[in-house]
């Protein structure tokens, strides 16, 4: 074989190497962003659970319970997360809203009943 015959395999080889190389790369970066939108994506799927139960389940429960209520967990794909972290913070503020205005009706109706006992009684 002469010189250029070698030198011709030698940089197919080398060419053929660094395809390949080059395609593994490539795969494994596909493979990654193809991971990391799964894991978005169920981290959404889960926000939408989440917000439409607050809205529909925990919110009504603290409504009626007077605020009195123990704040659910966070859904397993949340926890963890700013989305989850903020979920549960919503939901003991409302608690604690609800629980604040509880007081000052049970105050303000007290201070009325205390008001009709001293009338009554002059």
């Amino acid at each position: 074989m002469n010189a250029i015959a070698i030198t011709t395999i030698i940089l197919l080889a080398a060419t053929a190497v660094l395809a390949v190389a080059a395609a593994w790369a490539a795969h494994r970066r596909w493979q990654k962003t193809r991971q990391q939108a799964h894991l978005l994506a169920r981290e959404q799927q889960g926000t939408e659970r989440a917000l439409h139960k607050l809205v529909h389940e925990t919110l009504p429960q603290i409504h009626q319970a007077g605020g009195r209520i123990s704040v659910p967990a966070t859904a397993p794909e949340l926890a963890g997360t700013s989305v989850g972290e903020e979920l549960t913070a919503v939901t003991k503020c409302a608690a604690d809203v609800v629980q604040a205005v509880v007081r000052d009706i049970q105050h303000a109706a007290h201070r009325e009943i205390e008001q009709t006992k001293t009338i009554g009684a002059e």
